[in-house]
C-alpha cells in the first residue's frame, strides 16, 4: 500500500520533530517490533497521540515542511480561504492550542497580499492575536481556536 518502509517513517517523523527517538522506540515495541508493517506503526502513532492522521499523511507523502510555525506545531487542517490555510496546533511549551492562519505560498513574494492577510487579521470580529511571525517564508498569526462542528 505505501513506498515508504517503517525505519522511512520513523526517520521523517524525527526530521520533522513530530516525535523523539524515546517515542518512537515505544511506538514500535508496542506495534510489534522493527519489523512490524507500517500501517500497524501508523495506528499505534496515532492511538498514543504521538501524530495526527493529517501529520502522518504528509510524512508518508514525503512532505518535510509546515508542521511548525513558531513555536507553534499544527496537528491538522481546519479550512481554507483565499489568503490562509487555518489549522489546528498547540504551542510546543505551554500546550495552549489555537488557530494558526498561515498565508498561501504562491502569496509568499505579494506584498500587497501579505499587507491584506494582516490587515484582515488585525480587523478579527474581536478576536485575541497572540503572535505574528514568518516561518520557512510564510507569514502566520495564531488566533483562539473557536470548536465548531466542522473543526470536529
Amino acid at each position: 500500500m505505501f513506498d515508504l518502509t517503517t525505519e522511512q517513517l520513523c526517520q521523517r517523523a524525527l526530521e520533522c520533530r513530530l516525535a523523539d527517538a524515546r517515542e518512537l522506540d515505544l511506538a514500535l515495541a508496542e506495534a510489534g517490533g522493527t519489523n512490524v508493517s507500517l500501517e500497524e506503526l501508523i495506528m499505534v502513532l496515532m492511538e498514543k497521540e504521538i501524530c495526527t492522521n493529517w501529520q502522518l499523511s504528509r510524512l508518508v507523502e514525503g512532505e518535510n515542511r509546515g508542521y511548525f510555525y513558531g513555536d507553534w506545531k499544527v496537528w491538522y487542517m481546519v479550512g481554507c480561504g483565499t489568503f490562509a490555510r487555518v489549522y489546528r496546533g498547540c504551542h510546543t511549551r505551554t500546550a495552549e492550542i489555537r488557530a494558526i492562519r498561515v498565508l498561501r505560498n504562491r502569496y509568499a513574494k505579494d506584498l500587497e497580499a501579505q499587507e491584506k492577510f494582516l490587515r484582515m487579521g488585525n480587523k478579527g470580529q474581536g478576536e485575541t492575536i497572540y503572535e505574528v511571525g514568518k516561518a520557512s517564508g510564510r507569514i502566520y498569526m495564531v488566533v483562539d481556536f473557536i470548536e465548531t462542528s466542522a473543526s470536529r
